[in-house]
């Protein structure tokens, strides 16, 4: 019976979540156009979501859900649960360093991808741009560790955390909004993205460690990288789901990039009205 009224609870909480989470996305919306209107800042902003719509996808919406959850299960169900472990460090290992090298190739020449996601960009957007795509980028090593982390979660039935860290990261951005928005306007909206990032990491890495606790997983021995036919299954695994996605974001690509060469304030306006 108290499995049941787990299982009810996180249904219910699940539930909740779903509702409230696109209620504040929403409610963003509205502060963002209340402060910025259709304004340049709002043009580049709309850009570099496409970062942060990659990332999501990548690390929460396809790619690790569908490839440390059964393979971790995989493991486990053959008690060899420290090489799951393994396993899902190892992926964060790679996939982090990726992205981290990314960040740091985009921080210090973020030309290149504001050119390619929004070419007719100018004057005071063209600047934005370069803000927020540098400092989107680095949340994508955040949501690496939080992505892999949450794969881990799935299995330990703990699914409510990414719901959660959206609806966090909203209210952030509308509070950066509301405080700060006037005088540091895109930089509000970087320290509420940057927040909503660092705070979804943290819940994460907070539950994780209170799995390791119960389980009595040495942390020291995850630090070993492996097992590499684990390690390379899930790399080929991972090769047509990135394809997809990649595919999927080029058409929001394509259109950001026609619509920033239309009249100033285009691309702001149909990002409030999709």
């Amino acid at each position: 019976m108290p499995h049941k009224y787990s299982i009810a609870n996180t249904a219910l909480l699940l539930t909740v979540l779903a509702i409230l989470s696109p209620i504040a996305g929403l409610a963003m919306e509205m502060v963002l156009a209340w402060r910025f209107g259709a304004s340049g800042t709002v043009d580049s902003f709309r850009i570099a979501l496409v970062v942060l719509a990659f990332g999501n996808q990548i690390f929460f919406g396809q790619l690790l859900p569908h490839i440390v959850v059964p393979l971790f299960s995989e493991y486990c169900a053959q008690k060899l649960d420290v090489d799951a472990w393994r396993l899902a460090f190892s992926l964060f290992a790679i996939l982090g360093l990726v992205a981290f090298a990314f960040a740091i190739w985009v921080w210090f020449y973020p030309v290149i991808l504001v050119d390619l996601l929004g070419p007719g960009l100018s004057g005071v957007g063209r600047a934005d741009a370069f803000l927020f795509i540098r400092y989107f980028s680095l949340t994508l090593v955040l949501m690496a560790l939080s992505g892999t982390i949450s794969g881990v979660l799935y299995y330990y039935q703990v699914f409510w955390l990414p719901l959660a860290g959206q609806l966090l990261t909203n209210l952030f951005v509308i509070v950066a909004i509301l405080s700060v928005g006037r005088e540091w306007r895109g930089g509000a909206l970087v320290v509420g993205f940057l927040l909503g990032s660092l705070t979804m990491c943290g819940m994460h890495l907070y539950y994780l460690l209170r799995i390791v606790k119960i389980s009595n997983i040495r942390l020291l021995s995850l630090l070993k990288l492996g097992p590499w036919n684990g390690v390379a299954r899930a790399l080929r695994l991972s090769a047509p789901l990135f394809g997809m996605i990649l595919i999927g974001q080029w058409s929001i690509i394509i259109i950001n990039r026609v619509l920033s060469e239309m009249p100033f304030g285009t691309l702001a306006n149909f990002g409030y009205a999709w």
